[in-house]
């Protein structure tokens, strides 16, 4: 098990979805999503306890479901730039 995992970085990895349990780590803080042509996100991301930041620069994700995520995890920084 990986549940001391703290970041994951997967920029440049051609992603096109998430796996929904990768929401599920415990102590996860940080997730780096730039630059794939993911477009969604999976709703679980809101029952992450501890993610604190994500960045999703260069991804298709639309300013419409990053309005959402806002509003359903404010604690949330979101790194578009």
């Amino acid at each position: 098990k990986m549940t001391n995992l703290k970041v994951i970085d997967l920029r440049f990895n051609n992603l096109n979805e998430l796996n929904p349990l990768i929401f599920q780590l415990p102590n996860l803080e940080l997730i780096d999503l730039a630059d794939n042509p993911i477009e969604v996100l999976p709703k679980e991301i809101i029952n992450a306890p501890k993610l604190r930041y994500i960045s999703i620069k260069g991804t298709k994700i639309s300013e419409e479901h990053i309005v959402q995520l806002r509003k359903e995890k404010p604690d949330l920084d979101i790194s578009i730039y």
